[in-house]
């Protein structure tokens, strides 16, 4: 979809970031819902649901640690061939829960004076008290038809580590087009989990189409 507006190069599109989410509610339902069903293990339906970003509003009480921005996409001069990027980011882990179950994508809109005009790296829109509005998609907003992109984790490749409050996620998010179809992303996550003391809970990679 970006690429299809870059031509109005009057505003800044700032990805507000990464965060972990912990949603044992969407787990009951969309997942060990599918482990007994009657009576009947019926797991066939969840084939494959992790390899697809779920496009969906999600509930900030589902945030389990610090919003992390990766990158900054200035539309006055961003070209086609920036929109593949590998970028780092952190999180640090706001309340304890069971484990991480993915990850939620998001992005801010400001709307500015002059093309001249910046945006801080650490911009939030909520906040947003300059020249010019802004606006989220984010869960803390107000819910827009873009939504959010939920990442869910694969049980399958190994069981969840506990997140400690003060701990942190960290690692790499990948954006590529796929060559075959130009509004197909491919967006990979390398990530690790480190304990409030420092140790690392696990250390994970995966890949989810959009």
């Amino acid at each position: 979809m970006l690429e299809s507006v870059i031509w109005a190069r009057d505003r800044y599109l700032a990805p507000h970031g990464l965060t972990p989410v912990c949603d044992p509610d969407y787990v009951a339902d969309r997942i060990l819902f599918w482990h007994s069903v009657y009576g009947f293990s019926m797991t066939g339906m969840i084939t494959g649901m992790h390899k697809e970003v779920n496009i969906r509003h999600n509930s900030p009480s589902t945030l389990a640690g610090s919003s992390s921005p990766f990158l900054q996409l200035p539309l006055h001069t961003i070209t086609p061939s920036e929109l593949t990027f590998d970028c780092n980011f952190e999180s640090t882990v706001t309340e304890d829960s069971d484990g991480l179950d993915g990850f939620i994508i998001w992005f801010d809109t400001f709307f500015l004076l002059s093309r001249e005009g910046s945006v801080p790296a650490d911009a939030r829109a909520e906040m947003w008290k300059r020249e010019g509005v802004a606006f989220t998609t984010g869960p803390g907003g107000k819910e827009t038809h873009w939504q959010q992109a939920l990442l869910f984790k694969d049980w399958e490749e190994g069981p969840r580590s506990a997140l400690e409050k003060g701990g942190k996620v960290r690692g790499r998010v990948e954006y590529k087009k796929r060559v075959h179809n130009s509004r197909e992303l491919g967006i990979g996550v390398e990530w690790e989990v480190v304990s409030s003391d420092g140790k690392t809970a696990e250390q994970r990679k995966q890949l989810w189409t959009l």
